[in-house]
């Protein structure tokens, strides 16, 4: 039997390490082509870690994904509910107010019920006087107490004229303390005989006096009166002082403070 050189190849089917142990080992072989097949060597150590690394990695990934997929879910259920929820509106809103009122009485105690029952008390009437109710802004109540008194003289309507008078007139042009009936036989004796009368009051510069009971009343007057054949025409500064009664304005003070024209 032929026995091969140590630097024979040995074939595909012959095993590396032979049983014989008392074989001759073939010694390692580094031509060109054994090189060419070589495979780099790997350490025993370095392959066991790769194999214990392996199905860690695999199990930490699977958690991770179990986790990330509970979360979106939480999340998609959570804004389906949101979404189907129907939005309640609030009963208050909706319920008339007497519906209200009669809910609150129902629901009250017996003591509260029969307090929320009672009709609300009217408030009292007031107790000024008719001359106040009218005085809520004095002056305008005083201009128009002077529109309706030239408008009376005017008109002569001698009764209109001098509901405007206190029964007492301090200054009557030149008398001092005179009646009213002094001042209506005045008024009557210059009216009675005219047949027109065109008296005209510029704007008003009214003073009120700091208890707000008083007024004093300055304004530029034209005049025409004509009657018996004569006529009298002039422009005059008069001024007229009133006094706040329970019936109103009334005037306490008529005169000329100075001739215009």
């Amino acid at each position: 039997m032929e026995r091969r050189s140590n630097f024979d190849e040995a074939g595909p089917s012959e095993k590396a390490f032979p049983d014989d142990p008392e074989r001759t080992v073939v010694a390692p072989r580094f031509d060109r082509k054994s090189i060419q097949s070589a495979q780099p060597a790997v350490p025993l150590e370095a392959k066991q870690e790769g194999r214990r690394k392996g199905p860690l990695t695999f199990v930490v990934l699977c958690i991770v994904a179990g986790i990330a997929g509970g979360l979106l879910g939480a999340f998609v259920l959570s804004s389906y509910q949101r979404k189907a929820r129907p939005r309640a509106q609030p009963a208050a809103t909706l319920q008339p107010t007497a519906e209200r009122a009669a809910s609150q009485t129902a629901d009250a105690p017996p003591s509260e019920a029969a307090r929320l029952a009672e009709p609300t008390p009217a408030p009292p009437p007031s107790s000024a006087g008719p001359g106040t109710l009218a005085d809520a802004d004095p002056q305008a109540a005083l201009r128009g107490a002077l529109d309706e008194w030239i408008a009376a003289t005017n008109a002569r309507d001698l009764s209109k004229q001098m509901s405007f008078y206190n029964p007492t007139v301090n200054t009557f042009y030149l008398s001092r303390n005179a009646s009213r009936e002094a001042v209506r036989a005045e008024k009557a004796r210059i009216l009675g005989a005219a047949s027109a009368v065109d008296v005209r009051a510029g704007a008003p510069d009214i003073k009120l006096s700091r208890d707000g009971r008083t007024a004093t009343m300055r304004f530029r007057k034209k005049y025409a009166i004509e009657g018996g054949g004569k006529e009298r025409r002039g422009e005059v500064l008069q001024e007229l002082r009133w006094q706040r009664t329970s019936e109103g304005w009334k005037i306490v003070s008529e005169r000329d403070l100075r001739v215009i024209q």
